[in-house]
């Protein structure tokens, strides 16, 4: 993914992330999601920089959505990796979580 990819992904997300600063201090639920495994680091200490030719992505977006759908009021959805960024359909799964008003953090 480009650098200008990786920016606009992080403009999409700037408003529900500088509310998540204030979010983080209530005691809100929090999900982590593991959407993928790639990553373009290869730190010495990550297993997932020597198992390259094995790594996956969560590709059932609407298993997502339907999640994102079903979490009660609002949440922190985290997303997590590898690198969140080089999921292909990032984009889309952040729409989701913006369409049910639950937080953002990556």
């Amino acid at each position: 993914m480009s650098t200008a990819h990786s920016k606009h992904y992080m403009k999409i997300c700037n408003q529900y992330y500088l509310k998540n600063l204030e979010v983080m201090k209530l005691d809100l639920p929090t999900i982590k999601i593991k959407i993928t495994e790639k990553c373009n680091l290869e730190c010495s200490y990550c297993i997932q920089a020597k198992r390259k030719n094995m790594l996956r992505e969560l590709n059932d977006i609407h298993s997502l959505k339907r999640l994102f759908q079903q979490l009660p009021k609002k949440w922190i959805v985290s997303f997590t990796g590898g690198e969140p960024l080089f999921h292909p359909n990032f984009e889309n799964i952040i729409q989701e979580v913006i369409k049910f008003n639950h937080y953002i953090k990556i």
